[in-house]
């Protein structure tokens, strides 16, 4: 395409669009609007031939998905494929032929057009495309559509009155038969051809296109995911205190012996039970007498992720804390952290009124999934009195 004529189809096209979407979209018949943008990408193929017809096409596409809501990129690839199958349709016919026929073929491309985006947009699983008013939107769409038929012939002749496509078939059927003419049924065989090539190949491009433009956000995220890990940090519990501020209940930090259990698992199984004996003696040395099964049942436990850190004793020493940091390539996936432990200053005083925290059940779960604070499967939770009914105003908002 001459620069002339990209810069008259491109005041076409914005002027279609304007038209389309600021007048037209309040200017309905049974709530359907035109797709007078799908008919210039028809009309174009026609007047332009196949390479024209799908440049426009794509063009006039790409508009659409820029202003509606329909997927980017859902209306370039149907309408750019419409407009090159109007562009070979066009190299079949005689250029002085009726124009009832061009406009009846130009109908036919339309319907044909609203046709291909909703297959695109199922063969993408987009929703919402194919409704039970599919048939009045393809039926009074293309009618309406059609009204503006003639007016788009006489814009798209404008585009493509110099050097016109159609002119130059037929300067070049003028030529010597033998080099530039092919008999009717040839041409014919190559336009079915051609056809069944786009057909075949049709869905390929559709996949291609609907997985590196219109998925590609999705996808992005998805491998963001894959490289990033969220860590959600636990924070305290509030305190509880009397009328005269003195403090009932407490926090006070603990370090806890936590297991990565997505480490773990690329420990053997006779590996893994040394670990686990190693670990459980070197507990138990600190004051901390811990059993392997204990640890053992807390790594296998279904409480737990894949990839979770899962606690296994608290309260542990600094010592130990250095002991197992500073000979971590004897407890691998083995780490510490501090955490927050309720305390009771003065001990069992009024237990039964201030009741206790534990780890929450899986019964439990389901009562606290909707709540704003988020809760984990490690988190403590109020199992009686007041930590039990002032939970939601006690519990600290994870970080």
């Amino acid at each position: 395409m001459t620069f002339l004529r990209i810069v008259k189809a491109g005041v076409v096209l914005i002027t279609l669009l304007i038209l389309q979407l600021e007048l037209f979209a309040s200017i309905r018949f049974f709530g359907v609007m035109p797709e007078i943008m799908l008919g210039a990408a028809v009309v174009s193929g026609w007047h332009g031939g196949p390479t024209d017809g799908a440049i426009l096409g794509f063009s006039s596409g790409f508009l659409v998905d820029l202003y509606l809501a329909s997927p980017m990129g859902l209306s370039a690839l149907s309408y750019a494929l419409i407009g090159y199958l109007v562009g070979i349709i066009s190299e079949l016919i005689a250029e002085d032929v009726e124009r009832i026929v061009r406009t009846v073929i130009s109908l036919v491309g339309i319907i044909l057009g609203l046709v291909t985006f909703v297959l695109f947009g199922e063969l993408i699983a987009e929703p919402n495309l194919y409704n039970k008013n599919f048939g009045k939107i393809l039926v009074v769409g293309g009618l309406y559509t059609g009204l503006f038929i003639p007016v788009l012939h006489f814009l798209l002749e404008w585009v493509f009155h110099q050097s016109n496509y159609r002119n130059n078939q037929i300067a070049m059927c003028q030529m010597s038969v033998s080099s530039r003419y092919l008999p009717q049924s040839h041409r014919l065989r190559l336009a079915v051809l051609a056809a069944v090539a786009i057909s075949l190949f049709v869905p390929l491009v559709a996949r291609l296109w609907y997985l590196q433009v219109i998925k590609e956000t999705a996808f992005v995220e998805r491998a963001a995911d894959n490289t990033t890990e969220t860590i959600i940090e636990l924070a305290p519990r509030g305190r509880i205190l009397d009328a005269k501020g003195r403090i009932l209940v407490d926090n006070r930090a603990s370090i806890l012996v936590t297991i990565d259990k997505e480490e773990m698992a690329t420990v053997g199984t006779d590996d893994l039970q040394d670990l686990f004996f190693d670990l459980a003696t070197e507990i138990s040395r600190s004051g901390n007498l811990t059993k392997v099964s204990e640890i053992e049942s807390a790594y296998r436990s279904n409480r737990y992720g894949p990839f979770a850190e899962v606690p296994v004793v608290q309260d542990i020493s600094e010592e130990l804390q250095i002991y197992l940091a500073e000979y971590s390539y004897k407890f691998p996936g083995v780490n510490t952290t501090v955490t927050t432990v309720r305390d009771y200053p003065y001990g069992s005083l009024a237990a039964h009124i201030l009741g206790y925290v534990g780890l929450l059940s899986e019964e439990e779960m389901p009562s606290v999934a909707l709540k704003e604070k988020t809760y984990l499967a490690n988190d403590e939770i109020g199992k009686s009195g007041i930590e039990l009914f002032y939970e939601d105003a006690l519990r600290g908002t994870p970080g």
